[in-house]
């Protein structure tokens, strides 16, 4: 995840199960994910395959640029402030193991779906 940081490739890294791969899972929500990523792609002017990888790292001068205002859903946003800011954005490929307990803290996926568009068009819009 650094490496594009570290190389001066990136700005803003995000891991990315679909360039790498990820165990198990929900298809209702790989689905979700896929949709999720074209619509930012298309919104951001950036080709985003997994735009809700927790995975992320950035360097810390040119986030300080970006107008963050979200407590949730805060991927979306910090894609599309970053693509509107002109940060250089960069996806590696990364493996998540199947969940061995619990359960996801996004809720459930239309809500989560829902939420997530919704953070990213008022990004946009900014």
């Amino acid at each position: 995840m650094l490496a594009p940081l570290i190389a001066g490739n990136a700005d803003f890294v995000i891991g990315s199960r679909s360039l790498g791969s990820a165990d198990g899972g929900d298809s209702l929500r790989s689905l979700g994910v896929v949709t999720l990523s074209r619509m930012i792609s298309l919104l951001s002017g950036q080709r985003i395959t997994d735009c809700s990888s927790g995975y992320r790292a950035f360097r810390m001068a040119p986030f300080s640029k970006l107008d963050l205002r979200e407590d949730q859903f805060q991927t979306s946003e910090v894609i599309m402030q970053a693509s509107k800011k002109g940060l250089k954005i960069a996806e590696v490929p990364i493996h998540i193991n199947a969940r061995a307990h619990g359960v996801s803290r996004k809720g459930p996926n239309f809500t989560y779906g829902f939420f997530f568009v919704k953070t990213m068009v008022k990004a946009w819009w900014r």
